[in-house]
């Protein structure tokens, strides 16, 4: 039976082809994560390449037809973008603050919408989760893991100082770290106390 698979950011900055490794399936990417990959395309080597790879992908394809109504890919899926309008959108309580929400709540209406099983995939743990709790069945991204080393590995382990960490937040400006980390990236800080980054507060969040 055919799938939709909703893509995360995550997924496309991890692997700008992610999008031709679901067979014969539903690939839809949410217009939000356009967004977040535009924003994404002038940051540091690694992840700006990444984005910048997925949009000249999106520009080759949409040249053989149109995203919106879908382009059909070698391997017989077909890539989407996706776009909701607000009006008569149900959006669940908690939800809609965050660019998180709103790919979460594209999951949810394509759900709605159509008859066919929907995942979302994504490399963001908290969102899977919360996916899950709204019931959207969610999973990672793992059909690169035999080559798994040669990617990021979806957290950072760093040691730091106790000192900088106050009320469960550190703030990124006072560490040493070469390169602005990807929307929700993890870092595991003293062995296990993980963080979320957050780019909109500028700081991990426990």
């Amino acid at each position: 039976m055919v799938k939709n698979f909703v893509l995360d950011t995550n997924v496309l900055i991890h692997d700008p082809k992610a999008m031709f490794n679901f067979q014969d399936n539903n690939v839809i990417i949410p217009f939000p994560v356009l967004e977040e990959i535009d924003n994404l395309k002038t940051r540091g080597e690694r992840t700006g390449a990444a984005a910048r790879e997925v949009n000249r992908i999106l520009d080759n394809l949409r040249k053989q037809g149109s995203l919106r109504e879908g382009i059909k890919l070698e391997n017989g899926g077909i890539l989407k973008i996706s776009t909701l309008e607000k009006n008569g959108i149900h959006i669940p309580q908690y939800l809609g603050r965050k660019m998180d929400d709103w790919i979460l709540l594209y999951a949810i209406e394509l759900k709605k919408e159509s008859n066919i099983p929907t995942f979302l995939v994504t490399k963001d743990l908290n969102l899977r989760i919360k996916a899950e709790a709204v019931g959207i069945i969610a999973q990672d991204y793992l059909t690169d893991r035999v080559e798994y080393e040669n990617y990021f590995p979806g957290f950072i382990d760093m040691k730091v100082d106790k000192k900088l960490i106050e009320k469960d937040k550190i703030n990124y400006n006072l560490l040493d770290f070469e390169e602005e980390p990807s929307p929700n990236t993890y870092f595991d800080l003293n062995e296990g106390n993980y963080y979320r980054y957050s780019k909109k507060k500028n700081h991990w969040l426990n």
